[in-house]
């Protein structure tokens, strides 16, 4: 049941509403156009490059190859802590001063 098509979809469109988030996120860091337009970019890029690179070995639905090997609670706890840092940080740039 893991590997369902529509559960693979599911988390298609999860990774894709993550790196939307990742470049509204890096959209709102400043107000300037440049340093917004290689945030709201770069950040995407980044985290996908590192979704990518950093897997977990024996994962039938990435072919089960992976160019750096972590082990499933490392590659977890990335994914919670910078989901974590993110949302935080949105949290109180929307703050009022």
């Amino acid at each position: 049941m893991a590997y369902h098509p529509l559960n693979l979809a599911f988390r298609f469109v999860l990774e894709l509403a993550a790196l939307a988030a990742m470049a509204s996120y890096g959209w709102h860091l400043t107000e300037h156009t440049a340093p917004r337009l290689v945030a709201a970019i770069g950040l995407p890029l980044l985290a996908a490059a590192m979704w990518g690179v950093f897997a977990v070995p024996g994962d039938r639905s990435r072919s089960g190859k992976a160019p750096v090997a972590v082990p499933g609670w490392v590659r977890l706890t990335w994914s919670s802590s910078s989901s974590d840092s993110r949302s935080g940080a949105s949290t109180r740039r929307g703050r009022a001063r």
